[in-house]
């Protein structure tokens, strides 16, 4: 792999993360356009590699939902947190295995971009939320609608904030159990990722400096934190389906591509 490339998918993967916008279908472009540029030197993107850069994210969670609500709920209102999650997550497990189950080779990057558009711009159409508390039925549909974000070009984060806000809870307590779904899956990811990529591919790090890659990391890391504060920021003001206009962008590019 080209040592341009790994920086590259990198800096995206760990910024992009933090944005409604899909990191996942956004890595797949690049990947398509390097290819296209480079047609004597195919690369495609090392899943294992994929998962060991949500390490990163997971100490941005960590940090993020400790200062915005961890630190100040009671046990009881942990323990129902705890509980939603888990019921979120058991059904995002089960739509996981049923995608690798079943050939999704037809679900293109451009349908889940559009997908995308359309949890985001109907945003600015949803009716106000007031609900602060989710119930378990909320925690089921909204684990299921993470599940359908495992399919390519679908944002985790849009999609799961719009439904929240369609089920008439409050935005704020839609994007915070959404990062609260997303802490366990990222937990898993990267231990996955860990063990595929650091003890069975260890002969593949040989090639890039370690200075350099703790220092981009480290720095993309502190700029991903304050995307998703600022992210959060908006959510909060009512323009989180401003990122719609942004995703056309690779809609089209995309479409272009045939990916």
């Amino acid at each position: 792999m080209s040592l341009i490339f790994f920086y590259l998918i990198l800096i995206l993967q760990i910024i992009l993360e933090s944005l409604p916008v899909s990191s996942s279908g956004h890595l797949k472009i690049v990947e398509s356009i390097w290819n296209l540029w480079h047609p004597d030197s195919i690369i495609k993107l090392n899943k294992s590699l994929e998962y060991v850069l949500h390490g990163p994210t997971l100490l941005i969670l960590t940090i993020f939902l400790y200062n915005k609500i961890l630190y100040k709920i009671n046990f009881d209102q942990l323990y129902y947190l705890i509980l939603s999650v888990i019921i979120a997550d058991s059904v995002t497990v089960l739509i996981y295995f049923f995608i690798n189950y079943f050939d999704f080779s037809f679900f293109k990057l451009f349908y889940g971009f559009l997908i995308t558009f359309l949890c985001l711009i109907s945003l600015k159409f949803a009716p106000q939320g007031t609900r602060e508390h989710l119930n378990f039925k909320d925690a089921l549909i909204l684990g299921l609608i993470q599940g359908i974000a495992l399919l390519p070009g679908i944002s985790r984060l849009a999609s799961t904030i719009a439904i929240a806000c369609w089920l008439g809870i409050d935005i704020k307590t839609g994007f915070l159990f959404s990062l609260s779904m997303q802490l366990p899956l990222v937990i898993a990811g990267f231990s996955k990722g860990i063990i595929e990529f650091f003890i069975l591919q260890m002969h593949s790090l040989a090639y890039f400096n370690f200075n350099i890659f703790f220092l981009i990391m480290s720095v993309s890391t502190f700029i991903s934190y304050y995307c998703l504060d600022y992210v959060y920021f908006l959510s909060l003001n009512g323009y989180f389906y401003k990122f719609a206009y942004y995703i056309v962008l690779p809609i089209m590019i995309s479409l272009f591509l045939g990916v």
